[in-house]
């Protein structure tokens, strides 16, 4: 039965009782008595029915207006700038809750870019007290650590829970940092109001075994409710394993009761080796030219070693094209060596004495050139020495000319004017100015086309026969090709 029936039978009750009370004479004593019994039993069963209702109306569930569930996440994972995944993008709601405005890409990746770490940022610095202060910091960092953390999940944290006291908390290294050996770093950490007893700070590694590596100090005074600092220079002899990631500084009270260590692992590595320069004035061993070589702030000048050699200075590399280190090179020198480089000269290599050639003939006249940059004329002479013919003229030495290198000129037929003789001429190579020139050693001979040399068929007339029927051979498929078109 609910309340609305109660109420109808109430009022259904009274008003019956009013209805009869006004209508019936009073002179019949006996329906007068009866009537107020009737009312009598009414009025108890009124008073039954209200008690009723009220026990009804105790068991009856209060209906309590719908609330909204509310958004929560308990952090419980450090992060920082360059995470990716489901926990960024809970921080990113939360941050928003607090009224700053993330980039809307990083949101769609769950990214930590650049927009949430400025925000986490501003989120720092609005509850610096919580967050900034424990740490003796100032300005906000972006790395979610244990104080973001735990000022996030009061805000929005899923489960109840009471901010603890932190006793210890490291604040460097915690966690990513790169150290080098033999480099001095700040250990800092903040001190709570109950800390009573020294402490010791130890090395860990989660490869070592037992997990410490070294104690680094013992026995420090703590400054409660204060930021400390230690002053460690990481030992040049650190080996753990050959590894150089894992570690954790650890800092405990000396009865070993209050402990805390880094957050995550940092990294100690060996020192790195400064870059060093190294350029060469002759880029390389232009053993032509007189180089210096320098090797960060050291100088090395090429240098004559004695009348025919250079000590020529190159800086060395691997074949990965890494400097390896400063090196030299000793380098002939054919025509002497002055003010550390070779002097410069020409020498002709071929004709160069004895060959045997032929009218209509196409031949090859080679040299070498070392340290002559200039353009050369190349003659061809008689043995009164005078000209007979000017085989080129300006003709340059290959780009090797700093090196020394050995050059080729392929264009020369010998004509039918030449006047065929045995061992009559020479070639004369020299500079257009003169300054430089050389002809060959001893005579060669110019014969007749087809002419058998003296003493028989030699090796070199057949190489000569056989490239000129080449020559001829070669030229007639030439035409042939011609003719098909």
């Amino acid at each position: 039965m609910n309340s609305k029936k109660f109420i109808s039978i109430i009022t259904f009750s009274l008003i019956l009782v009013t209805f009869l009370a006004g209508n019936i004479p009073i002179t019949r004593a006996q329906t007068a008595e009866e009537l107020l019994r009737r009312i009598a039993e009414l009025q108890a069963e009124i008073v039954r029915l209200q008690k009723q209702l009220t026990e009804m109306q105790a068991k009856q569930p209060v209906e309590l207006p719908k609330v909204p569930p509310t958004w929560c996440h308990d952090f419980n994972i450090n992060l920082r700038h360059g995470n990716i995944g489901s926990e960024v993008a809970a921080l990113q709601i939360a941050l928003e809750k607090e009224g700053f405005k993330i980039n809307e890409e990083e949101k769609t990746q769950n990214f930590f870019g650049d927009s949430t770490a400025l925000v986490t940022v501003k989120f720092q610095e609005k509850y610096k007290k919580d967050i900034l202060t424990p740490l003796g910091l100032e300005e906000g960092t972006g790395y979610v650590g244990k104080n973001t953390r735990m000022k996030l999940n009061e805000l929005y944290g899923c489960k109840i829970s009471i901010k603890p006291e932190r006793d210890i908390q490291i604040i460097f290294p915690n966690g990513g940092e790169k150290l080098v050996k033999g480099s001095t770093y700040s250990i800092k950490w903040y001190c709570g109001p109950n800390i009573n007893k020294s402490l010791d700070i130890w090395l860990t590694n989660k490869s070592a075994e037992g997990g410490t590596v070294l104690k680094v100090a013992s026995d420090i005074t703590c400054k409660k409710g204060e930021s400390n600092e230690y002053s460690w220079t990481i030992p040049l002899s650190l080996v753990v394993g050959g590894r150089e990631s894992g570690f954790k500084i650890m800092i405990e009270t000396s009865d070993h009761y209050i402990f805390e260590e880094s957050d995550s692992y940092f990294s100690i590595i060996s020192p790195i080796t400064p870059t060093i320069t190294c350029s060469d004035s002759d880029e390389g061993s232009r053993s032509y030219i007189e180089g210096r070589v320098s090797l960060g702030e050291k100088v090395f000048a090429d240098y004559c070693k004695d009348d025919t050699t250079v000590r020529d200075y190159i800086c060395a590399y691997d074949e990965y094209g890494e400097l390896t280190k400063m090196s030299y090179l000793d380098q002939a020198c054919p025509y002497g060596c002055k003010d550390g480089a070779c002097k410069p000269g020409i020498t002709v290599k071929s004709p160069n004495g004895g060959e045997i050639y032929m009218i209509g003939e196409k031949e090859v006249i080679s040299w070498f050139c070392g340290g002559v940059n200039k353009s050369l004329n190349i003659f061809l002479i008689n043995k009164e020495g005078k000209i007979e013919l000017i085989i080129a003229s300006d003709v340059n030495c290959s780009p090797g000319w700093e090196f020394g290198d050995t050059n080729d000129y392929s264009k020369w037929t010998i004509p039918t004017s030449i006047k065929p003789e045995e061992k009559a001429f020479k070639v004369k190579i020299e500079t257009a100015d003169n300054s430089f020139f050389d002809e060959s050693d001893d005579y060669f001979s110019i014969l007749p086309s087809g002419a058998i040399p003296p003493g028989g068929v030699g090796l070199k007339y057949i190489e000569n026969l056989l490239a000129s029927v080449a020559n001829v051979v070669s030229q007639l498929i030439e035409k042939f090709k011609l003719l098909e078109k």
